[in-house]
């Protein structure tokens, strides 16, 4: 790969300087089933933190350790939610409702703002039915609140790969036209040229920010998308103060991934002094790059073979791993009588708890579902459409028959194609799964 040239773009946006970091550090990925999983940085303790049978991802965690994913039932609506280091429910499912004219394609990228506040998520946002028009849009919403389509957080059309800078958050940044874009603030949602390569056969495919000190690792490839996978290199770059100072290059090396048609994703760990990245055997690790004369130095090890998105966090997990994850979990393993008819009568849910004790599950559907149903005269939120509980026990699993509310029962031949979400809890655990419902 051509030796990278760089062309700092100065429009005018000032910075200061980031200083503290955090010593835990933990990673948080997509293991090889797909489940949401964690493990220590040398890819021991590994353990399960969500399998609840959705379509999971993409993984954004804050700077308080709490994990956010996107997830949907098959063709479904996307939700997200937060999960804690153990895979405790702590908030959502909240709805993605902005997907547009026949959007189809739940959000594939997310970041989370270091103070916990903001998601960046980017999806496809569907224009025109007719001529399949589509947009690429990272949208700006609240961590702990559902989609809200004409709220302040705003969006930006043709934003990919969003990061937020460790500094004067929240400041939200992302590739557009292929240069390095940040974003002024939320007063003034407007993406500024930052950094692009002055290589015209080379592009940036993401980038991440070192949260110890003003640097940014790049990963860069060939242009274009070629079928058996391309070579995958990395920039390290520092930088005084974005847009308007200084921009030191620090090393470049031309093979972090020799090949791979999914970009490597490098991530900086919370202290700074680590990297992880993924690769088609797996996420490896690395002492953060070093420069050896212009080339950076590393020492990979393949800590989680077949694992993929991987994204650092700021706790330490204990124990040596396993299933379930220290401190238990519990999981709704199956629902029966899902149509409209069962539903009416009484719908079950096995739910399987780590512990004994009482085992509440509440079942809910979203503000417009419970609209078009006139369940309430005017929701605010999801409405519960059901409820029930059974008492555990011991360790395993428990049967809990729902009882609809009376405004159910009376739109009950309306209910075909609902969806509902259903909670289980027992004391400060839970967990969610979202089913529809049939004819």
């Amino acid at each position: 790969m051509k030796r990278l040239l760089l062309l700092l773009v100065v429009v005018g946006l000032g910075v200061t300087a980031f200083s503290g970091h955090a010593a835990a550090s933990s990673l948080v990925y997509l293991d090889k089933s797909g489940d949401i999983a964690a493990a220590k940085s040398d890819g021991s303790a590994a353990r399960k933190l969500v399998s609840n049978g959705f379509t999971k991802g993409p993984i954004a965690v804050d700077g308080k350790g709490r994990i956010a994913y996107f997830h949907s039932a098959g063709s479904g609506s996307p939700f997200h939610e937060l999960i804690d280091q153990e895979g405790k429910h702590l908030a959502g499912p909240f709805l993605f409702n902005d997907m547009g004219l026949c959007g189809y394609v739940s959000p594939f990228r997310v970041a989370a703002s270091p103070d916990g506040t903001w998601l960046a998520a980017t999806y496809i946002h569907g224009n025109n039915c007719s001529s399949a028009s589509f947009t690429v849009t990272t949208r700006l919403i609240a961590a702990d609140g559902p989609t809200l389509s004409d709220s302040v957080y705003g969006a930006t059309t043709s934003l990919t790969q969003p990061r937020f800078m460790p500094q004067n958050q929240p400041r939200l940044s992302g590739i557009i036209g292929g240069q390095i874009n940040v974003w002024q603030g939320p007063e003034q949602p407007t993406m500024t040229p930052w950094i692009q390569l002055n290589v015209p056969d080379l592009e940036i495919d993401s980038f991440d920010y070192d949260p110890a000190r003003n640097r940014i690792i790049v990963e860069v490839s060939p242009s274009g998308n070629p079928e058996g996978g391309e070579e995958r290199a990395i920039l390290v770059l520092d930088y005084d103060t974005p847009i308007t100072g200084s921009l030191t290059q620090v090393c470049v090396m031309d093979d972090l991934v020799a090949s791979s048609t999914n970009g490597a994703q490098p991530r900086y760990s919370p202290d700074g002094k680590m990297i992880a990245w993924n690769a088609p055997a797996g996420i490896f690790v690395s002492p953060a790059p070093t420069a050896a004369g212009d080339t950076c130095a590393i020492t990979p090890k393949l800590a989680v073979p077949g694992g993929s998105d991987v994204e650092w966090a700021p706790f330490t997990l204990s124990g040596s791993g396993g299933n379930p994850p220290t401190g238990g979990r519990i999981q709704i393993t199956k629902v029966t009588g899902l149509s409209r008819t069962a539903f009416r009568k009484g719908s079950s849910v096995k739910v399987k708890v780590p512990a004994a004790g009482a085992v509440k599950v509440k079942a809910t559907v979203s503000q417009a579902t419970a609209g078009k149903l006139k369940l309430v005269k005017r929701p605010r939120g999801p409405v519960v459409v059901a409820s029930g509980s059974a008492k555990a026990a011991r360790a395993g699993t428990v049967t809990v028959k729902l009882r609809p509310t009376a405004k159910v029962k009376a739109a009950w031949k309306k209910l075909a194609g609902a969806r509902v979400t259903l909670k289980a809890a027992q004391g400060s655990r839970s967990a969610t799964r979202t089913v529809k419902l049939t004819r």
